[in-house]
């Protein structure tokens, strides 16, 4: 679920983004073309973006996934790390 509203975030950003670039008519709820650079864009002041999950990431999204597998020093790191994350009383 989090891998779907990333990508639906930045489908609506590009959409914004062709709205401003485009000129189609209807401004833009979100970005505006940036005064202090040609061709760029930036958010419009007072506007933020949040984003709240009550769960961690699963499946690809996961970074369990990273830190299983390779061999070598990284995978050392990771499992260091893991063994860290939820130390034992």
């Amino acid at each position: 679920a989090e891998a779907l509203a990333r990508r639906a975030f930045q489908r609506f950003l590009h959409l914004e983004a062709a709205r401003v670039i485009g000129g189609s008519g209807a401004p833009s709820r979100v970005l505006e073309p940036d005064p202090a650079a040609t061709g760029r864009l930036r958010v419009q002041p007072g506007v933020t973006f949040h984003f709240y999950t009550s769960s961690v990431p699963c499946g690809n999204a996961s970074i369990k996934r990273w830190a299983k597998g390779g061999q070598g020093p990284e995978s050392k790191l990771a499992e260091r790390l893991a063994a860290d994350a939820y130390p034992m009383p």
